[in-house]
């Protein structure tokens, strides 16, 4: 059993690698984003921007907790911008004695990160598409 987690800033290819390694291992990803996009279709709004991605964070330890409960592997697809959150998962992971492993996705070209960002089509229901460079910067 597997807990495997993509983080990194937007645009470096988290989901990318995230749902080619699902493909290959034959193991399910949950993904902030869509969390995020359920959150706004169901009208889910808070003010506070910390809160709302809190909210989601915890849906998906959840989602997580539950699949390792069930003895089975899990990817995160997430940005776990705080080593508070990422060692969060990799308890969690010890807990259920699950593998983890920890990649942080990285792109160090930075014309080519700006253009993946700001050019991402992602298709999330509710959720955009692609995000600022100043908001990656």
């Amino acid at each position: 059993m597997k807990l495997i987690l993509f983080s990194g800033i937007p645009g470096t290819g988290k989901s990318t690698l995230s749902e080619e390694i699902a493909r290959i291992l034959y193991i399910p990803v949950f993904s902030l984003d869509w969390i995020l996009g359920a959150m706004l279709l169901s009208q889910l709004r808070v003010q506070q921007e910390g809160f709302y991605i809190t909210t989601a964070e915890a849906l998906l330890t959840m989602l997580i907790q539950r699949q390792l409960i069930l003895g089975q592997s899990a990817i995160l697809d997430t940005p776990a911008n705080t080593a508070a959150q990422r060692k969060c998962w990799q308890d969690l992971a010890q807990s259920y004695n699950a593998e983890f492993y920890g990649i942080e996705t990285i792109c160090s070209d930075m014309e080519l990160h700006r253009r993946r960002a700001e050019g991402r089509k992602r298709s999330i229901p509710g959720w955009h598409d692609t995000v600022s460079w100043s908001h990656v910067e």
